[in-house]
């Protein structure tokens, strides 16, 4: 089991994380819904407008995924099974908890 300053640094990173994650998410929202500007009134001006959509589309469901992971890890923390594996019940190595703090499963049940 991680130790408690372990678990107090990789808080705070995810907190961090889940922080620029919410701000990231909020910025790709008001730009993808066009809230802060009017589509032209041209079509091939729209199309070009629409044109990188699909890649924010991607970042925004990206930005989705990394907040509910840290949400995820975060619960875990304050339950106090974070660090044990969600599939096997083992330790998770705290290797990889600083790599990927908030992975839920160890590296042998994550391939």
């Amino acid at each position: 089991m991680p130790n408690d300053l372990f678990v107090a640094e990789q808080r705070a990173l995810l907190v961090a994380r889940l922080e620029r994650a919410q701000l990231r998410l909020r910025a790709l929202e008001q730009h993808l819904r066009r809230t802060d500007r009017e589509l032209p009134q041209d079509f091939a001006d729209q199309a070009t407008e629409r044109e990188g959509d699909e890649t924010l589309d991607a970042l925004e469901a990206r930005a989705r995924a990394e907040i509910v992971a840290s949400r995820g890890a975060l619960a875990r923390m304050d339950d106090g099974t974070w660090g044990t594996c969600v599939a096997c019940g083992d330790e998770i190595g705290d290797a990889r908890l600083a790599a990927v703090s908030d992975t839920a499963t160890c590296v042998r049940c994550a391939t």
